[in-house]
Order: C-alpha cells, then sequence, then structure tokens
C-alpha cells in the first residue's frame, strides 16, 4: 500500500486515535465513563466500539470519526444537497472484557 492510500492510526485533525469518541467532561464524569475506556455506541443502524476521550463539546452530544462512525447513521439523504443525515441518536453500551 503506498502512503497516499495508507490509513492513519491517528487523526492528521483530532491527534485522537481512529477510535476515539469525545464525549464532554461533564457527560463523562456523570455517567462514570474513564479516559480511554472501551464503550460502544448503538443506534437504531447499528454498532460503533470505541474509546472514551475527553473533549470540549456540548453535553448531551458524542462525536466519532468519519467514516468509522457512518455505521451508526441511516439511508435518510437531504433531498437537495445528498448528504446523509449526520446526526444519530445513540446509546451508550458498556463492553465487556
Amino acid at each position: 500500500m503506498n502512503k497516499r492510500n495508507e490509513r492513519r492510526a491517528t487523526s492528521g485533525l483530532t491527534g485522537a486515535p481512529r477510535d476515539a469518541i469525545f464525549v464532554s467532561a461533564e457527560d463523562a464524569e456523570r455517567l462514570g465513563l474513564a479516559d480511554r475506556s472501551p464503550i460502544q455506541l448503538a443506534s437504531a443502524h447499528g454498532r460503533y466500539r470505541g474509546r472514551v476521550f475527553r473533549a470540549a463539546i456540548r453535553p448531551g452530544n458524542l462525536e466519532v470519526h468519519w467514516p468509522e462512525g457512518n455505521i451508526l447513521l441511516g439511508p435518510d439523504l437531504d433531498p437537495d444537497s445528498l448528504e446523509p443525515d449526520y446526526n444519530a441518536v445513540v446509546t451508550i453500551e458498556p463492553v465487556q472484557g
């Protein structure tokens, strides 16, 4: 595989691992989520496993990298732009083992 097609282990934008699930410090504290602990997000369309990374985001929200988190998105597209709806309602599930 050439350099151009290699998948980075970390994001060039955030510097975080590609499996990072960004959580506000407030939510992490309230939910008892330790930094870098494994969790799974589940939506009506799929599941995504990653690790907790505290970030300066609004409480009640989570962020994951694209395209890794696409499994959580449904098939709906905006009729004008044909962009996917990048919002998904998820639950946080513990990861065993």
